[in-house]
């Protein structure tokens, strides 16, 4: 019901063998219900995809004598995350809500199975009345009911001992009564004698007077004394007889219950050992199917034996009889025409040779080597152009893929550029923009100053800036193109002299920032005074002597 047609499946680890398998059930039709899985051995983790202990999947329910076998009931069937209870009302539980992490659905004990992808779904299910797939270790199961027997055998044999007891204590009760009914009844016979005959007594005194009153009057409680005796004794042996049949009524319903439980537990014994029977039966079977599969195994292994060494002795046959044919004639060729037919053909080709070689004045050998050495050196040349075909594709596409990556280089450089001459020039209050002309290997830098980049007018050629204005610009221009040139040492020579003094101060300033956030080793060279360079442990300042003039 739950692992429906994969109990009947093969797995095989390629399409070959699945095509031979498939081919062989078709032999045997047994192709129509007997699936067969492609699948790479991969013992692979499954723990991860586990629910909680507290809950018994089918995973663990069943025991695998294949690991890889358990995989493949994993990936099919997801064994790992199917959950098997008793009740409907637990399954509901487990799968309110959608259902605890890892667990896909339920199936009750009723063939019921509870769950979906979304909401909340009973669905009754078909049992499975075929024959058993899975061995059931039966063994626990016959000793508790044997133990169970013994017990029941114990308590039968206990109850039938209380039985006979109680028996034995009811018929000594029943003499006794009947002993004291039959002294009851002359005691009873006697009262009434006494009755009368104190009556009469009574009846004579009243007619005559007595002689002696008193003797009748002891006489009379006496028999009232012993009547009284009688009496008493009666109601013991009442209650005795009361209390005895409420005993006996006990006894007899429990009885009756040991008889029902003994009942009840000897049709579930029957039912164990029919069941037991037909496990047997069912295990006889599979012994004797798998007696005749060996034996089958074993005749056609005898089988295969015998055909392999007669395939063997046939190889060799015809190997040497191969190599005794190649031995007198070294180029075999296939034909089906007779050996008269290829005899009368062989005669006419060497005439054939004989007057080719007489028309062109070499012998076949002669044509034939030289034939090989051209043939050799076509190939070995053929070979040499292919190699320089294939050498010339990787090397076009080498200088493809160069290019591309030269083009996208060259393309992020310029971006770079053009965002640090902005950084640069609006460290200063300015705006500039990098207009980079690959195609004609031109660059056109347009500048706002501070007053323009304010009011949003358009930015203007450098042509028309100041000196000061020139020389920042230029000088933010080249901090933005080294940004994308990795050179270990940069050098700048007499950059501020056309700037004042607040220009000069704002450029050293960013030519230092730029230093430090640099790898390189900037070396700048000015006319100027250096009074504002404060040397550190990465800046240094080196003074030039002034020049000497000549005197005349």
């Amino acid at each position: 019901m739950v692992l429906n047609k994969q109990m009947n499946a093969f797995v095989v680890e390629n399409f070959q063998d699945r095509q031979l398998l498939t081919n062989i059930l078709k032999r045997h039709r047994m192709d129509y219900s007997t699936p067969v899985i492609v699948s790479k051995y991969d013992l692979f983790d499954y723990s991860a995809s586990e629910p909680d202990e507290r809950f018994l999947t089918v995973l663990r329910a069943l025991e695998f004598d294949d690991e890889w076998v358990k995989r493949q009931f994993i990936v099919g069937c997801n064994i790992e995350k199917v959950v098997l209870v008793r009740e409907r009302d637990e399954g509901d539980r487990i799968m309110a809500n959608g259902g605890p992490r890892n667990v896909k659905m339920c199936y009750t004990k009723e063939c019921f199975k509870v769950g979906a992808a979304r909401g909340l779904r009973t669905e009754g299910m078909n049992k499975y009345t075929g024959p058993p797939r899975l061995n059931k270790d039966l063994e626990p199961e016959i000793r508790r009911t044997e133990e169970k027997l013994r017990q029941l055998v114990q308590r039968k044999r206990a109850c039938e001992e209380a039985v006979t007891q109680n028996d034995a204590a009811y018929k000594r009760l029943r003499a006794r009564h009947s002993d004291l009914s039959r002294e009851l009844s002359g005691i009873k016979s006697r009262i009434v004698r006494f009755q009368n005959e104190i009556q009469t007594l009574q009846e004579s005194l009243q007619e005559e007077e007595p002689a002696n009153i008193q003797f009748f009057l002891d006489q009379k409680q006496e028999i009232e004394a012993q009547i009284k005796a009688f009496v008493s004794q009666f109601r013991d042996v009442r209650g005795q007889e009361v209390k005895t049949r409420e005993q006996l009524r006990t006894i007899s319903e429990q009885l009756e219950r040991l008889d029902q439980a003994d009942e009840q537990r000897q049709m579930e014994l029957n039912d164990y050992m029919q069941n037991v029977i037909k496990c047997e039966r069912l295990k006889q079977k599979a012994i004797q199917d798998r007696d005749t599969v060996d034996k089958k195994i074993s005749t056609f292994k005898e089988r295969i034996e015998s055909l392999r060494k007669k395939l063997e002795y046939v190889e060799k046959t015809v190997e040497s009889w191969t190599q005794q044919a190649m031995e007198s004639f070294p180029n075999p060729v296939d034909s089906d025409e007779t050996p008269e037919a290829l005899q009368r053909e062989i005669g006419l080709l060497i005439k054939i040779k004989a007057e080719k070689e007489k028309s062109t004045g070499k012998t076949l050998e002669q044509a034939q080597d030289e034939a090989m050495e051209m043939l050799t050196a076509w190939t070995e040349a053929d070979k040499t152009v292919r190699m320089m075909e294939g050498l010339i594709k990787k090397m076009r596409k080498a200088l493809d893929d160069r290019t591309t990556k030269w083009v996208l280089l060259r393309k992020y450089i310029a971006l770079s550029a053009m965002g640090h001459f902005q950084y640069y020039m609006h460290k200063r209050g300015d705006d500039g923009n990098l207009r980079f002309h690959h195609e004609k290997q031109k660059l056109e830098v347009r500048v706002s100053t501070g007053d323009q980049f304010k009011k949003g007018t358009r930015h203007k050629d450098s042509k028309s800036l100041s000196g000061g204005e020139k020389s920042f610009s230029q000088v933010s221009l080249l901090l933005a193109l080294w940004q994308g040139i990795a050179s270990p040492i940069v050098c700048l020579d007499e950059f501020d002299v056309y700037m004042d003094a607040v220009n000069r101060k704002q450029s050293m300033k960013m030519m230092m920032d730029s230093a430090s956030e640099s790898s390189s080793q900037y070396i700048l060279i000015t006319p100027q005074d250096a009074s504002n360079m404060n040397p550190g442990p990465y800046v240094r300042v080196h003074r030039l002597a002034d020049p000497e003039r000549r005197q005349n």
